[in-house]
């Protein structure tokens, strides 16, 4: 399954689903503690690069990366981090949501070709 081909769709939906998840954790904020926002922004990640091309995907893990900063790490409505262990946190989150997103949609696209390919060997 592939989110729209156009690239503006991908970048609303990428855009809206950032916005939709980080609306939903701030209801439970108190209750979620800072890594399980962290856990919840890169099975996103991961959706976002299996179903959007790649370009979209890092835009959607730098959208989400900011969002946990400025939502879920103290102080709370600033980029500052006052905690250092946030500030590590924040920076692997970062590349993990990065390179799940590449990983997501390399296979994606990898899976694309095999069936093309597939469908060209069975025609002959």
């Amino acid at each position: 399954m592939r989110i729209g081909r156009s690239r503006l769709s991908q970048v609303l939906v990428t855009s809206a689903s950032v916005v939709v998840l980080t609306m939903v954790m701030l209801l439970f904020r108190a209750e979620l503690g800072v890594l399980n926002v962290m856990l919840l922004f890169v099975i996103l990640s991961f959706l976002l690069g299996l179903l959007l091309e790649m370009r979209i995907a890092a835009m959607g893990a730098v959208l989400t990366f900011l969002a946990y900063d400025f939502f879920f790490i103290p102080p709370y409505g600033t980029f500052t981090v006052a905690d250092r262990d946030h500030a590590l946190g924040l920076f692997v989150y970062f590349g993990v949501a990065l390179a799940t997103a590449a990983l997501m949609s390399r296979l994606r696209r990898q899976s694309e070709t095999v069936i093309l390919e597939n469908r060209r060997t069975s025609l002959l």
